[in-house]
């Protein structure tokens, strides 16, 4: 939220996140959505297998963020 401040080291594993999901999606040749969607519409078992790591993946990370967060909060408080 505004006006909190929130401990440097934050700001750095974010961006370092960024960088990694950017070299990512360049390792996949462009937005991999279109595998989602294509492999379920051709019926394809890799669509599915997309479907089922994204959604375990978006469950992780949002569990790390906000364990980093109040990570991140604690430190400020101390």
């Amino acid at each position: 939220p505004f006006g909190q401040s929130v401990a440097v080291w934050f700001y750095l594993v974010a961006a370092l996140f960024g960088l990694l999901l950017g070299i990512s999606s360049r390792l996949a040749f462009g937005c991999n959505v279109g595998a989602l969607f294509s492999g379920i519409a051709s019926g394809s078992l890799h669509g599915w297998a997309w479907l089922l790591a994204g959604f375990v993946g978006s469950i992780v990370g949002v569990r790390l963020r906000d364990q980093l967060w109040s990570l991140a909060q604690t430190s400020r408080q101390s």
